[in-house]
């Protein structure tokens, strides 16, 4: 039986709590064991939806069960020999408004109260509201009175009956605590439990469970707990669609299509951003950091730090790292590098950001609770200085969304219980703007710098490296009198060689190829760089006092900030 149900009895009979907030993985499905189904005695496994399971793993012994749901209003379960004789049970299911239907529960749960005394009998009731932040939503403005009354009913359940012969035990059930009413939230009688994503053994359980997944298990046959291991993320509900879709097109699972399937779930799982976007996705690549051009040391230090990783050195590992770096550096690159040669998934964090109340912070909360559920990833967050909000930012418009926001990021990121299993990876040209709190140690705790080419010999290995991989074939050495443009990024690296072989292309269709070489020198001629090399040298300037590690910083770096700064 899960941890969270023990959490539930331990409450409640210890008369803690009668109220009970499930949040988290509150829409996948979960195993109730069934009657005996074989001579020996062996008991067969059905899985129920998270109310199911609760009316028959837990509340089978109480006089009255009453469920309400948007799509079907309220209905008795059990009991209904007590409710029959109220006049007013009609309203239960013409409620037209959430609070009417709250309301018509308050006063049935008065009614079986008294009945209760007049029957000199006790009379146990449980109550699950599915898809509470339906019914009593946060409100941002705190102006709409109906949420507040809607939330302080459904708060009023949690009080200890006067009368000891009448118990009401409730279930509010939502996927992300935040778009809950902090009425509800903040109440202190209440217990707020999350239900994580199911755990290897879980999923091992349900690999076995049903021999109709076997066509598309046969590769794994002899090795299922691995196969679970590398499922971890994914709920039983989207593994279930995923086995039997493949078994019934007899296709069977290879390490590709499993990274595809999984991938393809979990981004599904975690939601939706602003126009449907992911929040989250995972970064596949077929590069190493063999393909980091012109950073050997950075080479070194990622690789030393893998070797740590896979030795389950965890304790020595960074938290995180930040990546400064001037526009068009290849801070992506870098990230992309990393996530072929890692062996773990890395994890991009889009844009999380919605319009709806609540939903914003609903969106990190998903996000946090799947990452946790990978076990151990790299995240990837592009744009840090944007993306993780600011710590005084209530009074600048929006509710004070992105001051929670941050506060929701810090949190996360200093749970010392991560390291080794969650490592951040932040990105920004202007590190500076990334608040202060998140660059500290325990956060981030190596900060590396990426430069430009510093020197006409980098820029040339710079295009000859990227030219290769178009197959276009370069002089390994810089020719003597080749003029390379200074501060040379990855970013305009690769316009200019997309340009170049464009240029190649057409010149085979007509009489002559063109040489490779002087094509380039040709459209360095006319190179003008993307972005100015004052901002640049700014840029670089940033990094550098960032930089966790001097050894990171090439002298050259500094010599070029001096010279286009006019510092000393």
């Amino acid at each position: 039986m899960p941890d969270w149900v023990d959490s539930i009895r331990s409450h409640y009979t210890s008369g803690a709590s009668n109220q009970f907030v499930l949040y988290g993985n509150t829409e996948d499905l979960y195993p109730v064991s069934v009657a005996p189904a074989t001579p020996m005695g062996a008991r067969s496994v059905k899985l129920f939806g998270l109310s199911d399971f609760l009316l028959k793993e837990l509340l089978g012994g109480f006089s009255v069960l009453v469920t309400y749901s948007a799509a079907s209003g309220v209905q008795v379960l059990k009991g209904k020999e007590f409710t029959s004789q109220w006049t007013e049970l009609p309203r239960l299911s013409a409620a037209e408004t959430h609070r009417h239907a709250a309301e018509a529960l308050k006063v049935l749960f008065l009614f079986l109260d008294h009945l209760s005394l007049q029957l000199n009998k006790p009379i146990s009731v449980a109550c699950i509201i599915e898809n509470a932040e339906l019914v009593a939503p946060q409100d941002g403005s705190r102006m709409q009175q109906d949420l507040g009354i809607t939330a302080a009913i459904l708060r009023s359940w949690s009080q200890v009956s006067l009368n000891e012969s009448f118990t009401l035990t409730s279930f509010l059930l939502t996927k992300n605590l935040v778009e809950l009413h902090s009425l509800i939230t903040q109440n202190p009688r209440a217990a707020l439990l999350e239900l994580p994503m199911p755990s290897g053994e879980e999923i091992l359980a349900e690999l076995r469970r049903d021999p109709a997944y076997e066509p598309c298990l046969v590769p794994f046959r002899n090795d299922l707990p691995s196969l679970a291991k590398r499922l971890a993320g994914v709920g039983l509900q989207g593994l279930i669609q995923m086995l039997r879709l493949e078994a019934h097109a007899g296709r069977q699972l290879t390490g590709a299509s499993l990274i595809d399937l999984r991938k393809r779930l979990v981004e599904r799982q975690a939601g939706g951003g602003q126009e449907g976007k992911r929040v989250i996705e995972f970064l596949s690549s077929d590069k190493t950091l063999d393909q980091l051009d012109g950073q050997p040391h950075l080479v070194e230090l990622f690789r030393s730090d893998l070797r740590l990783l896979r030795a389950g050195r965890h304790e020595l590992c960074p938290m995180g790292y930040l990546l400064s770096a001037p526009v068009g550096c290849g801070k992506n690159h870098l990230v992309e590098c990393l996530a072929g040669e890692a062996g773990i998934p890395v994890v991009v964090i889009n844009n999380f950001r919605d319009r709806w109340v609540g939903s914003t912070e609903g969106n990190v909360e998903a996000i946090f609770r799947l990452i946790r559920a990978l076990g151990q990833c790299f995240v990837f967050v592009d744009e840090a200085d944007q993306t993780l909000g600011k710590r005084d930012s209530g009074s600048e418009g929006g509710g004070g969304v992105d001051g929670r926001v941050y506060s929701m990021f810090a949190s996360f990121m200093g749970d010392s219980r991560n390291q080794g299993r969650v490592i951040w990876l932040l990105a920004s040209s202007r590190p500076d703007k990334i608040e202060v709190d998140f660059k500290r140690p325990g956060r981030i705790d190596t900060k590396v710098p990426i430069f430009p080419a510093l020197s006409a010999e980098a820029g040339y290995a710079l295009l000859q490296g990227m030219a290769a991989r178009k197959g276009i074939v370069l002089p390994r050495e810089m020719p003597a009198g080749f003029a390379v443009p200074d501060l040379l990024t990855p970013g305009a690296t690769k316009a200019i060689i997309g340009q170049l072989a464009r240029r190649l292309a057409l010149a085979q269709e007509g009489s002559a190829p063109a040489d490779p070489l002087a094509a380039l020198q040709d459209l360095l001629a006319h190179y003008s760089p993307p972005v100015s090399l004052l901002t640049l040298a700014q840029q670089m300037q940033l990094a550098i006092n960032e930089t966790t590690d001097a050894t990171l910083i090439p002298d050259a770096a500094r010599v070029k900030v001096a010279e286009y700064l006019g510092r000393p």
